[in-house]
């Protein structure tokens, strides 16, 4: 067949356009793979800024660095000392300093240790308990003569969740004074300037972003709680030295700033619109911090990204302009503000703001990837419609990631595949943060969304609580409302689309699909696996619908149909072993499979094999017919199959056919594309061609950019072994004929037309009018074989910019010195009967 594909093969990377999804790109898995450290959380001690990091190339060991005021930056703990908490199993709020003293739990045996300053090794603070790490510290605070912290206690190895108790505790040199205890759950413990205590707390079954309690025990022991309980969640108590207490609170739907005064109501003092806060995961997170004049300086999202904005004691309001769009640890440093900050072509960093106007200082730099930021895709923003659900919010969210290449564009017309990301939770959200592993979609002609669905943190308590009881209803909706909005808006390829997901998020990407033939839909209804039905206890068979292979029209055939029982049996078929008459079956004794009709026949059912193969002969390519119940109702163990007419003893006056499938081709196929390519290539040899006879097959990774975008396919033997294939593009808006090849083994049969005929209803699906080639004109198998088929020649003075560009590639490779010429078949439109 053709080798229409040659000069693309010739010159890969060097024509300015190429389908999306196959692009060309240096965000490769091993540099997606190889992860960056972790930074934790964010500590200010005089004039001294610390933070942790998480570090995969020492085994995730958690780090405390030092940055002194003259820019000196230090570890702090030694290997292989690992400063992690296990409390409520995500930590957080493992360490603290105070006048250089680090206090920190070590993960492995999870007791609180002490490094003093200018020592070289931590002191243990708390003893060795009779459980191995069955004592446990979290959500660390500096206190004269020792720590405020939450203790985790599981009194056995593995001991039930009802077992497990929380307290508030204050550890000294004297050993650890219960401070709270009762509730199922306490976090942020924070000592006040007159001896208050304040803490927040919530029991099972709620969450602290469900009902968390916000209390305070004044100096004399009385309790108060200042706000919290069912309905409402309360995060973030921070005391302010005048002994006002701010917090954040949903009472407004929104996670917004409040202050509380001893013998008074907890008053709003801002709402911005959208969350401050996010969901308390992990024990220390910091959304606001108090300066030293008053002012307070806060993070909140608006429109998929965090603005930095700071309150005058006035209440006046200045946004502070950043390169960063997420933020989160703020500390206050004097009347400076510290942080770790992201943004789409940032990896996290340690950043200083001074908020006099001045510009913001990396204390810690984000590790240098080596690429230009024109690689990198900006998010933006989308809401779009989603369906109620009675949940009384019709609109979600999504960041949405263009495909992003600066040495490839989309032919005209072309749209990118789409990628839908469904973050976990369910009360994440999605963040501008660059992620190698999104720019590794984009930088391939990906378009990638990130769904804020239902659920998620950042649009207030409505929207997250959307998802009670909805679970796999809802975010679906929003999932799927996400992939037709995209698609009607004409951003991406509606019938190229992939969901992929993680924890909560992988419940979405199990198994559900976000297009089919008929157009994007949903599955409602929770994923159920099919297994045989048991007959008896002995051996598991499943009545018919039969086949399940879509291999065409096919009809039972003699080799493969073992086993064939009338009506249900109560235990395993018998076959009895006595010799089988007639003369091919002298001197054999009966065996399962041998014969199907004379096996039949023995156990009841040959009158029914000839109506069975009619009805599988009548099957429509992929279809099932409905099972039929009665006593005559034919039973199959499973993993049986059915081969078509044309076997061994069927029909011998019949020559056989293959079966063959045309279907997607998959990775494992492309070495055997090259064989192909190799092969129909020889032919060529012949005309004197040896330039295209000789010429290398497409390269793996080429053949891949085609396979994982989707237009690659291969027409199959009835053993599943590729034996023709055609790659497909998209330029100035028709489908392109980019290489079809026929192995000369399989030639004659048809395998290079039916190839033709599916990329031209592949096209004619997706509305586009025609599809296009360039060939030579007067090679038997090309031009001429073409024609047949119903192409035409484009004049060359009509050629599109497309065609254009692809002949002059050609003509620079020397392929001109046989005439080549462009071609273009009309596609008519599906009629109102389709």
């Amino acid at each position: 067949m053709s080798r229409t594909g040659d000069p693309s093969h010739n010159v890969t990377g060097m024509s300015p356009t190429r389908t999306p999804g196959s692009w060309p790109t240096p965000i490769t898995s091993e540099l997606v793979v190889r992860a960056a450290a972790r930074i934790g959380e964010v500590v200010v001690d005089g004039a001294d800024v610390w933070w942790s990091e998480s570090r995969p190339d020492e085994g995730g060991r958690s780090v405390i660095v030092r940055r002194a005021a003259d820019g000196a930056v230090s570890d702090v703990l030694p290997a292989p000392w690992n400063a992690r908490t296990r409390v409520h199993e995500y930590g957080g709020g493992a360490w603290t300093v105070a006048g250089g003293t680090l206090w920190f739990t070590e993960f492995s045996d999870q007791r609180l240790y002490r490094l003093d300053p200018g020592s070289a090794s931590p002191v243990a603070v708390t003893p060795e308990p009779a459980v191995r790490a069955g004592v446990r510290h979290a959500d660390l605070t500096a206190v004269a003569g020792g720590v405020l912290a939450v203790r985790e206690h599981h009194p056995a190895e593995h001991a039930p969740a009802a077992d497990v108790v929380n307290e508030v505790v204050r550890i000294g040199p004297d050993g650890a004074e219960v401070l709270v205890s009762g509730p199922d759950f306490v976090s942020d413990p924070r000592p006040g300037p007159g001896g208050e205590l304040a803490w927040l707390q919530w029991d099972h079954p709620h969450m602290p972003w469900d009902a968390a309690q916000l209390v305070v025990r004044a100096a004399d022991g009385s309790e108060t709680v200042v706000a919290g309980g069912p309905g409402e969640s309360v995060v973030q108590p921070v005391w302010a030295p005048d002994g006002a207490l701010w917090f954040l609170c949903d009472r407004t739907d929104v996670w917004s700033l409040y202050r509380w005064r001893a013998g008074a109501a907890a008053e709003l003092v801002l709402d911005v619109g959208s969350d401050i806060a996010g969901p308390q995961w992990v024990f220390g997170a910091s959304r606001f911090a108090l300066l030293d004049d008053g002012r307070i300086v806060l993070a909140h999202g608006r429109e998929g990204r965090d603005r930095l904005v700071v309150r005058s004691p006035d209440g006046g309001l200045r946004e502070v302009e950043l390169a960063y769009a997420a933020l989160r640890d703020l500390v206050a440093a004097g009347n400076d503000v510290v942080c770790v900050a992201g943004g789409p072509d940032s990896e996290p960093v340690v950043l200083r703001v001074p908020l006099d106007g001045n510009a913001p200082v990396v204390l810690r730099p984000a590790r240098d990837l080596g690429l230009d930021p024109a690689w990198f895709s900006r998010p933006e923003h989308v809401s779009f419609p989603t369906e109620d659900g009675g949940t009384g919010i019709g609109v979600a969210h999504a960041l949405v990631y263009p495909p992003a290449n600066p040495e490839v564009t989309a032919p005209d017309g072309a749209l990118p595949p789409l990628l839908v990301l469904v973050h976990g939770g369910p009360t994440s959200a999605a963040s501008p943060v660059l992620n190698l592993a999104v720019q590794y979609w984009t930088s391939r002609g990906f378009c990638v969304a990130d769904v804020d669905y239902r659920g998620s943190t950042g649009y207030g308590r409505r929207y997250r609580d959307a998802l009670q009881g909805r679970w796999g209803v809802v975010d679906l909706d929003d999932v799927v409302a996400c992939a037709r909005y995209l698609a009607d808006a004409g951003r991406v390829d509606p019938a190229r689309m992939a969901i992929r997901g993680g924890s909560a998020g992988g419940y979405n990407d199990a198994g559900r699909p976000l297009h089919a033939p008929g157009g994007l839909h949903r599955r409602r209804e929770p994923l159920r696996r099919r297994r045989p039905r048991r007959a008896g206890r002995r051996d598991a068979q499943v009545r018919v619908p039969l086949p399940r292979r879509a291999r065409g029209a096919v009809a039972c055939g003699r080799r493969r149909l073992r086993g064939a029982l009338a009506d249900q049996p109560r235990g395993r078929p018998r076959h009895p072993a006595r010799r089988v008459p007639g003369r091919r079956g002298r001197d054999r004794a009966a065996r399962p499979g041998r014969g199907d009709r004379g096996g039949a026949a023995r156990q009841g059912c040959a009158a029914r094999l000839p109506a069975l193969r009619r009805r599988a002969a009548r099957l429509p390519p992929g279809g099932q017919h409905p099972g039929r119940a009665g006593r005559r109702a034919v039973v199959l163990r499973p993993g049986l199959g059915l081969r078509p007419p044309g076997g061994r003893g069927h029909h011998p006056d019949r020559r056989r056919r293959p079966v063959t499938v045309i279907r997607p081709a998959t990775v494992a196929d492309l070495p055997r594309l090259r064989e192909i390519e190799r092969a129909a290539g020889r032919a060529f040899a012949g005309l004197g061609m040896h330039l295209v006879a000789d010429d290398e097959p497409p390269a793996l990774e080429e053949l891949r950019g085609y396979a994982d975008a989707g237009r690659a396919w291969v027409r199959t033997d009835d053993d599943d072994r590729p034996v023709a294939y055609l790659l497909a593009d998209v330029v100035d808006g028709c489908a392109h004929l980019e290489q079809v090849s026929v192995h000369p083994d399989a030639a004659g049969h048809g395998h290079g037309r039916a190839l033709v005929e599916h990329l031209a209803t592949w096209a004619r699906e997706r509305g586009l009018p025609a599809v296009t080639l360039t060939t030579y004109v007067d090679v038997p198998w090309n031009g001429p074989y073409y024609r047949r088929l119903g192409f035409s020649p484009v004049d060359p003075a009509e050629l599109s910019a497309g065609l254009r560009e692809i002949r002059r590639v050609e003509a620079a490779h020397g392929l001109d010195r046989w005439p080549r010429a462009a071609m273009r078949r009309e596609i008519r439109p599906r009629g109102p009967s389709g």
